[in-house]
């Protein structure tokens, strides 16, 4: 029997809205991310059909040529482009493109987000040919990203600060985009890992998941994994390591992963927009989460935990065992 995870579905219209009074809204957030790490929000504004969209476009690139995909993968020692995880027996278990809001550093140098580490902004890597693609994720990267302005609004009142206290530091943001598609898996694979448990690394996660089974899991205070239920027209919100020592650890980055069906031929896909300051912002324990102790956590710049997080979660995996 499927044990779910306690995460609400919260409203939160009225903010996305701009509502004045957003009554107890901004402390149910806080509330469900202290406790679990993972909420899920409804009436966030972003229209149906460019998640329709962003969940689709896996369909294109499954259609093209292995040549065709070849010239999408990851580049090396970056988190762009396409990627494929393989098992020992040569098969897909899942398969992700990434990209981020600014095509080319040139672009992002002009919109202020370069800030000196160029090798965050390395260009994006699209399929030739297909430009409708490249500009339905940036329609969907746009709408995302205004919802995460309305959660870091949310979150700071949930923390006793403005409004607005967050938002100089996203002004000219490092966001990384994923969509990652997780085909059906052979018989003998049913309920098996497909994605390895881990955080996230940066402030907040907002993540579209759709597909034939709940395949989400977050590990609970208790040690137990439970799971995250599909629910039709919500994104799910986490939050991730910067997050927690913003909040000096009051605001765990819970670790998940994503299990295969136990039933042969399912499938899922998830959309994820990971938000991120500037890149060259300084994440240090907000002065209202800081208590007699003092900070948990010393100082560190977005570049540089995003640096130390490739190293241990992603850059470690070798072109061979990617199957690219």
């Amino acid at each position: 029997m499927t044990r779910y995870a306690p995460v609400p579905t919260i409203d939160i219209g009225a903010a996305v809205a701009g509502a004045d009074d957003l009554g107890d809204l901004p402390a149910q957030i806080a509330e469900a991310i202290r406790t679990v790490g993972f909420v899920q929000v409804v009436g966030h504004g972003v229209p149906s059909e460019l998640v329709d969209r962003a969940h689709a476009s896996m369909a294109l690139v499954d259609a093209l040529s292995p040549e065709e995909r070849t010239a999408l993968k990851r580049p090396r020692h970056t988190s762009r482009g396409l990627f494929e995880e393989i098992d020992d027996e040569g098969r897909i278990k899942n398969r992700g493109l990434q990209f981020v809001p600014y095509d080319t550093p040139e672009e992002a140098d002009a919109l202020g987000a370069l800030r000196g580490c160029p090798g965050w902004f390395l260009p994006n890597v699209w399929p030739d040919g297909h430009d409708d693609f490249r500009a339905g994720w940036h329609e969907y990267a746009a709408a995302t990203r205004r919802l995460g302005h309305t959660m870091m609004s949310l979150f700071a009142r949930g923390v006793g600060l403005p409004a607005d206290h967050f938002a100089d530091a996203f002004a000219a943001d490092a966001t990384l985009f994923a969509v990652n598609w997780y085909p059906p898996q052979p018989a003998g694979c049913e309920g098996r890992v497909i994605l390895n448990e881990h955080p996230d690394s940066g402030v907040l996660t907002v993540l579209s998941q759709r597909g034939d089974y709940d395949g989400l899991q977050v590990l609970l205070p208790s040690g137990e994994w439970a799971t995250v239920a599909v629910t039709p027209g919500a994104f799910v919100i986490n939050v991730g390591e910067l997050m927690n020592r913003w909040t000096n650890g009051a605001w765990p980055a819970t670790r998940h992963r994503v299990l295969a069906s136990d039933r042969p031929g399912d499938r899922r896909s998830s959309v994820a927009m990971f938000f991120l300051p500037a890149i060259d912002t300084v994440v240090a324990p907000l002065p209202t989460m800081v208590g007699a102790d003092g900070p948990a956590y010393e100082p560190v710049s977005v570049w540089d935990w995003e640096q130390q997080f490739m190293d241990q979660y992603v850059l470690h995996l070798s072109y061979d065992e990617a199957g690219l």
